[in-house]
């Protein structure tokens, strides 16, 4: 039956019960609320009017970079990690195009990504399989509580609570965090682990995301980006990129771990920015040798935290 499979690993994103398969969609198990697939075949598991059925979040570019990555991200960094935790089942919270699900599942891990709806499109044209994938909402999670050994959110919390899916924060995007955090570590079993990245607020240099949206423009700050590649922000105000300290108050007293940066770049926007190929090499470098007592600390240009529920 469809959906039998995955089915096990959800919660209705309405009333928080478990769900089942019933023909070609699934229902929760208390009450009326059923959800099927949308037009490119994946289960849509969210509330109606949430952000995740409308939002436009992975652009051309950006899926081109996760594309040109492959499997290197996954070989060089998370298969480790994965192994070290002792994970076999995984969430990949914002996935983006699926290629790190894709190469677990291989692996033989039981492995699920998650995402808006605008992506599905793109995981059907991959081939990627129904039963690993579901369209759903970070602020309310349609897993199970204490489902997975290992949650992944790469690249994502800095987009969480803001307007579009990009970095023009919205009322109440520091409550939208706190809960993105709590839902993380409700759906991670006890024991388990979250990993967590995205460049660091408190950093001024940032090579993965340019200063202008739909909502917000920097003209200046445009015009070094498009030059350069970099973009030159501020660290101290609300802005949409995050910080140690940040992730501490997000997530409260559980134990963060700072974590090397060695293995985990070579794939991204270091390929994406206007950077001459020597600063690259050299960046790259720099990072992969950052020293351990300052990680957690503003000299460090990125966020790469392991979190223990």
């Amino acid at each position: 039956m469809p959906w039998e499979r995955l089915a096990r690993l959800l919660a209705c994103p309405v009333d928080g019960s478990a769900m089942e398969p019933a023909g070609g969609e699934v229902r929760c198990q208390a009450g009326s609320h059923r959800f099927g697939p949308g037009p490119s075949g994946f289960l849509h598991l969210a509330a109606a009017g949430s952000p995740a059925l409308r939002l436009e979040t992975t652009s051309d570019s950006c899926a081109r970079i996760q594309e040109g990555a492959g499997r290197r991200l996954y070989d060089a960094y998370l298969r480790p990690w994965l192994d070290r935790v002792g994970a076999r089942r995984v969430l990949d919270a914002g996935c983006g195009i699926g290629l790190g699900v894709e190469a677990m599942r291989a692996d033989g891990l039981e492995a699920v990504g998650l995402d808006v709806a605008s992506v599905a499109t793109r995981w059907a044209q991959l081939g990627h399989d129904p039963e690993g994938f579901v369209v759903g909402d970070l602020g309310r999670l349609p897993m199970k509580a204490g489902t997975f050994d290992a949650v992944l959110a790469l690249g994502v919390i800095e987009h969480v609570g803001t307007t579009t899916g990009h970095l023009t924060l919205a009322p109440g995007w520091w409550q939208a965090r706190v809960r993105f955090c709590s839902e993380l570590t409700r759906v991670t079993r006890p024991g388990g682990r979250i990993l967590v990245a995205c460049p660091n607020r408190r950093f001024p240099l940032d090579v993965q995301h340019g200063p202008n949206d739909g909502q917000t423009t920097a003209p200046r700050r445009a015009w070094l980006f498009e030059r350069t590649g970099v973009n030159l922000h501020p660290v101290w105000g609300p802005y949409h990129l995050a910080s140690y300290g940040d992730l501490r108050r997000w997530f409260g007293p559980r134990p963060l771990r700072p974590l090397p940066l060695a293995g985990y770049f070579g794939f991204s926007s270091l390929d994406r920015a206007g950077l001459p190929a020597l600063a690259k090499r050299v960046l790259g470098s720099a990072l992969a040798r950052f020293p351990p007592p300052l990680l957690g600390t503003a000299l460090n240009p990125y966020v790469l935290a392991e979190v223990e529920v």
